[in-house]
């Protein structure tokens, strides 16, 4: 009896504990909450509100930190700038473009050195790395060039080893632009790509700004360079000093971290917007269903960016919305992997009604609702408000509600319009005919009703005794 009693004991407990896991399931609402974290970047999203269609709306907030690692600290750049024959008359108009561009420089971090090259002699250093505008604007003055040595490259091997024995321990973003005409591949080809080639493989930005008519040369000189953006094309002078100003600024790394986002179609971008920690905001771009923000990079600074979707249409399953990256420049990171799941309101289905006076009401009629999740949910929609009197024309209401097993709760009003139900009037008056006269019943008969207006047509002869003939 005892060992019987034990087993009842261990089975109900079994049973107990078995009850209280599947209530903890079946009680505990899904979240609507998502946070995903990775690499010091997290996205967390809630849902903000539905709407009587059962659309979500979401607010969400992305956030992450700027490290100071990631970027280097400035920029140098070195300008290798033909000082030849050619460009003699051109030299004064060169040095001003170079020395706006060493103005706008940030000279905290940034630092410049200027190579005078003649592709028929060897370079000269005319400004050494400095972040020094005096020195800058000074060495510009100098048109001295090597002795003559052929075959040069252009200078590239010069300013690559001129820089490499200035630059230090510096983690700048180094920058090497040549300005210059036909005369920079002028020389022996394999020497000059050679020469490129060694400034690209270290890691180097390599761009230039190449005068020059001939398009089988330009494309000798297209191909020094590190990427077609840094390569520009003039057959004029002054244009290409000019553009010198541009290529530096299309070159020059600004320490920032860009953000790009895309967001599914199934969801609309209502709003956007991004600060770092001190209140700044930063600009954010919308491009379609992209969102991209660009945000100068401030070490330990954290980046907020909050916004806010909506459905376009409901969700079902999971959707995936993780779909961008941060990159601070040479690196990128992915977006966390963050899902909205399904978590849809319930729907109410009911339509506008019209009614006659007198004619009887049930409110329940026609209407039902379903949920994603729960399915049919028309037993559970209950009347919440109804002044609907039929004994009265005028225009009333009925509100619907129904909730769903995740707490939702979805409201419906429909309007319901009573209508008068007046008996139609028929116009017609006696008449008084002469014997043997033509008699017509439908002459001057009319009939209006106050819903349908002018029924005359519908008139019905349903019986006629006349005879005018006696």
């Amino acid at each position: 009896m005892n060992t019987i009693n034990n087993n009842v004991e261990r089975l109900l407990k079994i049973f107990l504990i078995f009850s209280l896991v599947l209530s903890a399931f079946l009680i505990y609402p899904r979240s609507a909450q998502v946070e995903a974290v990775d690499n010091g970047i997290s996205n967390e999203i809630n849902v903000k509100e539905h709407d009587e269609e059962g659309l979500r709306t979401f607010a969400g907030t992305l956030q992450f930190e700027v490290p100071e690692d990631k970027t280097p600290v400035g920029n140098d750049i070195v300008i290798l700038r033909d000082v030849s024959w050619t460009f003699q008359n051109y030299i004064e108009s060169e040095s001003q473009v170079i020395k706006q561009i060493a103005s706008e420089l940030d000279m905290t971090n940034d630092r410049m050195m200027i190579i005078n090259i003649s592709p028929w002699t060897n370079s000269f250093l005319a400004v050494d790395l400095t972040n020094d505008l005096n020195k800058i604007n000074a060495g510009l003055n100098s048109k001295e060039i090597g002795p003559i040595q052929v075959p040069e490259d252009s200078g590239f091997q010069f300013a690559k080893e001129a820089y490499e024995a200035s630059k230090g321990n510096s983690s700048n973003n180094p920058i090497f632009i040549t300005i210059s005409d036909f005369d920079v591949v002028g020389g022996d080809i394999a020497t000059i790509e050679a020469g490129a080639q060694k400034v690209k493989d270290a890691g180097y930005k390599l761009g230039m700004v190449y005068i020059d008519a001939n398009s089988d040369r330009a494309e000798i000189a297209k191909n020094l360079v590190s990427s077609p953006e840094y390569f520009f094309n003039t057959t004029d002078m002054s244009e290409g000093i000019t553009a010198l100003r541009e290529m530096a600024k299309r070159m020059y790394t600004v320490q920032e971290a860009k953000v790009e986002w895309r967001i599914p179609e199934q969801l609309n971008i209502l709003s956007v917007s991004a600060k770092d920690d001190e209140g700044n905001e930063i600009p954010v771009e919308l491009d379609g269903n992209i969102i991209r923000a660009k945000t100068p990079q401030d070490a330990d600074k954290k980046i907020t960016i909050e916004y806010v979707l909506k459905e376009t249409d409901r969700i079902t399953g999971d959707l995936e919305i993780g779909q961008g990256s941060i990159s601070y420049s040479n690196e990128e990171q992915s977006l966390p992997d963050i899902s909205i799941t399904s978590n849809n309101v319930p729907v109410i289905e009911a339509a506008d009604k019209t009614l006659k006076k007198g004619a009887s009401f049930d409110p329940m009629a026609g209407v039902s609702a379903s949920d994603t999740e729960d399915g049919n949910l028309t037993s559970s929609v209950r009347v919440t408000a109804n002044d609907v009197d039929t004994s009265a024309v005028g225009t009333y209401h009925v509100t619907y509600s129904v909730t769903d097993s995740d707490g939702n709760t979805t409201t419906k009003t429909i309007t319901v319009t009573v209508t008068s139900n007046d008996a139609p009037v028929i116009t017609a008056s006696d008449k008084t005919l002469k014997k043997g006269g033509s008699f017509d019943p439908m002459a001057g008969v009319s009939a209006s009703d106050t819903e349908d207006g002018n029924l005359t047509s519908s008139v019905r002869v349903t019986a006629n005794d006349v005879d005018t003939s006696a």
